[in-house]
Protein backbone atom coordinates (compact mmCIF):
# COMPACT_ATOMS: atom_id res chain seq x y z
CA UNK A 1 0.00 0.00 0.00
CA UNK A 2 2.53 2.38 0.43
CA UNK A 3 4.46 1.97 -2.89
CA UNK A 4 1.09 2.22 -4.20
CA UNK A 5 1.23 5.28 -2.52
CA UNK A 6 4.25 6.49 -3.06
CA UNK A 7 3.97 5.45 -6.98
CA UNK A 8 0.96 7.70 -7.12
CA UNK A 9 2.41 10.76 -5.31
CA UNK A 10 5.49 10.37 -8.05
CA UNK A 11 2.78 9.85 -10.99
CA UNK A 12 1.42 12.99 -9.69
CA UNK A 13 4.08 15.23 -9.33
CA UNK A 14 6.29 13.75 -12.82
CA UNK A 15 3.45 14.25 -14.99
CA UNK A 16 2.76 17.99 -14.68
CA UNK A 17 4.33 20.56 -16.51
CA UNK A 18 5.37 22.29 -13.19
CA UNK A 19 9.00 22.11 -11.88
CA UNK A 20 8.56 20.63 -8.25
CA UNK A 21 11.78 20.59 -6.23
CA UNK A 22 12.40 20.06 -2.42
CA UNK A 23 15.37 21.98 -0.21
CA UNK A 24 16.39 21.66 2.43
CA UNK A 25 17.54 24.79 4.93
CA UNK A 26 20.91 25.44 2.79
CA UNK A 27 18.84 25.29 -0.50
CA UNK A 28 20.29 21.53 -1.00
CA UNK A 29 18.27 19.72 -3.57
CA UNK A 30 16.65 16.92 -1.68
CA UNK A 31 14.59 15.76 -4.85
CA UNK A 32 13.54 17.51 -8.02
CA UNK A 33 11.06 15.91 -10.72
CA UNK A 34 12.11 15.03 -14.74
CA UNK A 35 10.55 18.51 -15.59
CA UNK A 36 13.60 20.29 -13.53
CA UNK A 37 15.84 18.12 -14.21
CA UNK A 38 15.74 18.62 -17.79
CA UNK A 39 15.91 22.66 -17.08
CA UNK A 40 18.91 22.16 -15.05
CA UNK A 41 20.38 19.33 -17.38
CA UNK A 42 21.28 17.03 -14.91
CA UNK A 43 20.62 13.20 -14.68
CA UNK A 44 19.07 11.87 -11.30
CA UNK A 45 22.28 10.62 -10.00
CA UNK A 46 24.15 14.13 -10.28
CA UNK A 47 21.71 15.80 -7.68
CA UNK A 48 23.57 14.61 -4.77
CA UNK A 49 24.86 17.74 -2.89
CA UNK A 50 23.82 20.40 -5.33
CA UNK A 51 22.17 23.45 -4.06
CA UNK A 52 20.05 26.16 -5.81
CA UNK A 53 23.65 28.49 -6.08
CA UNK A 54 24.84 25.93 -8.46
CA UNK A 55 22.66 26.69 -10.84
CA UNK A 56 21.64 29.95 -10.66
CA UNK A 57 23.31 33.71 -10.12
CA UNK A 58 24.53 34.37 -6.92
CA UNK A 59 22.23 37.27 -6.47
CA UNK A 60 19.26 34.73 -7.14
CA UNK A 61 20.39 32.33 -5.05
CA UNK A 62 20.37 35.01 -2.28
CA UNK A 63 17.13 36.13 -2.65
CA UNK A 64 15.88 32.52 -2.88
CA UNK A 65 17.88 31.52 0.78
CA UNK A 66 16.02 34.16 2.07
CA UNK A 67 12.33 33.03 0.83
CA UNK A 68 13.13 29.40 1.90
CA UNK A 69 14.63 30.74 5.28
CA UNK A 70 11.43 32.64 5.92
CA UNK A 71 9.39 29.79 5.04
CA UNK A 72 11.18 27.48 8.00
CA UNK A 73 11.15 30.38 10.49
CA UNK A 74 6.94 30.79 9.70
CA UNK A 75 6.01 27.45 8.71
CA UNK A 76 4.01 29.18 6.42
CA UNK A 77 3.77 28.88 2.21
CA UNK A 78 5.19 31.71 0.64
CA UNK A 79 4.40 32.49 -3.27
CA UNK A 80 6.62 35.13 -5.69
CA UNK A 81 7.09 35.71 -9.36
CA UNK A 82 10.70 35.16 -10.00
CA UNK A 83 12.29 36.21 -13.74
CA UNK A 84 15.02 33.25 -14.31
CA UNK A 85 18.61 35.16 -15.23
CA UNK A 86 19.66 31.54 -17.05
CA UNK A 87 16.57 31.67 -19.83
CA UNK A 88 15.32 35.21 -19.11
CA UNK A 89 11.71 33.23 -18.06
CA UNK A 90 9.26 34.30 -16.00
CA UNK A 91 7.83 31.54 -12.78
CA UNK A 92 5.62 31.98 -10.05
CA UNK A 93 7.24 29.94 -7.44
CA UNK A 94 5.17 28.93 -4.10
CA UNK A 95 7.22 27.87 -1.16
CA UNK A 96 5.88 25.01 1.18
CA UNK A 97 6.83 23.86 4.07
CA UNK A 98 7.41 19.91 4.69
CA UNK A 99 6.83 19.49 8.44
CA UNK A 100 7.58 16.44 10.58
CA UNK A 101 4.91 14.56 13.33
CA UNK A 102 6.24 17.59 15.75
CA UNK A 103 4.95 19.81 13.81
CA UNK A 104 8.03 21.02 12.69
CA UNK A 105 9.76 22.66 9.38
CA UNK A 106 12.60 19.98 7.77
CA UNK A 107 12.42 21.06 4.16
CA UNK A 108 10.69 23.08 1.85
CA UNK A 109 8.76 22.00 -1.08
CA UNK A 110 9.12 24.63 -4.36
CA UNK A 111 6.39 24.37 -7.16
CA UNK A 112 7.53 26.50 -10.15
CA UNK A 113 5.09 27.70 -12.60
CA UNK A 114 6.06 28.80 -16.04
CA UNK A 115 3.98 31.93 -16.66
CA UNK A 116 6.19 33.72 -19.24
CA UNK A 117 3.44 33.88 -22.26
CA UNK A 118 1.27 35.68 -19.96
CA UNK A 119 3.99 37.80 -18.33
CA UNK A 120 4.55 38.81 -21.90
CA UNK A 121 0.92 39.49 -23.23
CA UNK A 122 0.50 41.51 -20.24
CA UNK A 123 3.57 43.30 -21.31
CA UNK A 124 2.20 43.20 -25.35
CA UNK A 125 -1.18 44.86 -23.74
CA UNK A 126 0.26 47.39 -21.51
CA UNK A 127 2.24 48.12 -24.59
CA UNK A 128 -1.06 48.47 -26.80
CA UNK A 129 -2.69 50.45 -24.31
CA UNK A 130 -0.20 53.00 -24.11
CA UNK A 131 0.44 53.41 -28.17
CA UNK A 132 -3.70 53.85 -27.90
CA UNK A 133 -3.76 56.45 -24.91
CA UNK A 134 -0.48 57.96 -27.20
CA UNK A 135 -2.93 58.36 -30.16
CA UNK A 136 -5.81 59.48 -28.68
CA UNK A 137 -3.89 62.26 -27.20
CA UNK A 138 -1.92 62.94 -30.58
CA UNK A 139 -5.84 62.75 -32.10
CA UNK A 140 -6.97 65.37 -29.44
CA UNK A 141 -4.22 67.88 -30.15
CA UNK A 142 -4.99 67.49 -33.87
CA UNK A 143 -8.40 68.27 -33.54
CA UNK A 144 -7.78 71.82 -30.75
CA UNK A 145 -4.84 72.64 -33.58
CA UNK A 146 -7.93 72.59 -36.00
CA UNK A 147 -9.94 74.45 -34.22
CA UNK A 148 -7.21 77.40 -33.20
CA UNK A 149 -6.57 77.72 -36.92
CA UNK A 150 -9.90 77.88 -37.99
CA UNK A 151 -10.51 80.96 -35.64
CA UNK A 152 -7.21 82.23 -36.65
CA UNK A 153 -8.02 82.19 -40.06
CA UNK A 154 -10.74 84.16 -39.55
CA UNK A 155 -9.58 86.84 -37.88
CA UNK A 156 -6.37 87.03 -40.14
CA UNK A 157 -8.45 87.12 -43.12
CA UNK A 158 -9.27 90.84 -42.26
CA UNK A 159 -5.48 91.86 -41.38
CA UNK A 160 -4.02 90.04 -44.52
CA UNK A 161 -7.17 91.43 -47.50
CA UNK A 162 -7.20 95.00 -46.07
CA UNK A 163 -3.90 96.19 -46.50
CA UNK A 164 -3.97 95.46 -50.21
CA UNK A 165 -7.32 97.68 -50.49
CA UNK A 166 -5.51 100.24 -48.54
CA UNK A 167 -2.61 99.95 -50.86
CA UNK A 168 -4.63 100.31 -53.79
CA UNK A 169 -6.10 103.90 -52.69
CA UNK A 170 -2.86 105.57 -51.35
CA UNK A 171 -0.15 106.73 -53.91
CA UNK A 172 3.01 105.25 -54.48
CA UNK A 173 4.69 108.22 -52.34
CA UNK A 174 2.83 107.93 -49.48
CA UNK A 175 4.75 107.17 -46.42
CA UNK A 176 2.15 104.87 -45.03
CA UNK A 177 2.49 102.67 -48.05
CA UNK A 178 5.42 100.53 -46.05
CA UNK A 179 3.79 100.02 -42.53
CA UNK A 180 0.86 98.83 -44.30
CA UNK A 181 3.07 96.56 -46.06
CA UNK A 182 4.97 95.11 -42.87
CA UNK A 183 1.19 94.77 -41.64
CA UNK A 184 0.15 92.60 -44.75
CA UNK A 185 3.68 90.43 -44.49
CA UNK A 186 3.32 89.84 -40.83
CA UNK A 187 -0.08 88.77 -41.94
CA UNK A 188 0.88 86.12 -44.69
CA UNK A 189 3.48 84.75 -42.29
CA UNK A 190 0.94 84.53 -39.67
CA UNK A 191 -0.91 82.71 -42.07
CA UNK A 192 1.86 80.26 -42.96
CA UNK A 193 1.66 79.60 -39.82
CA UNK A 194 -1.94 78.28 -39.42
CA UNK A 195 -1.19 76.19 -42.18
CA UNK A 196 1.23 74.28 -40.41
CA UNK A 197 -1.56 74.10 -37.83
CA UNK A 198 -3.74 72.54 -40.08
CA UNK A 199 -1.08 70.23 -41.04
CA UNK A 200 -0.84 69.18 -37.90
CA UNK A 201 -4.82 68.91 -37.46
CA UNK A 202 -4.88 66.90 -40.61
CA UNK A 203 -2.21 64.04 -39.02
CA UNK A 204 0.16 64.61 -41.49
Amino acid sequence: ALREREEKYRSLVESTEDSIYLVDRNSTYLFMNEKHLLRLGLQPDELLGKTYGDFHSEDDAQAFSTIVEKVFQTGRPDQKEHRSLRDGGYFLRTLSPVKDPGGNTTSVTVVSKNITERVRSEKALRESEEKLARSKKMEAMGLMAGGIAHDLNNILSGIVSYPELLLMDLPEDSPLRKPIKTIQESGMRAADVVEDLLTIARGV
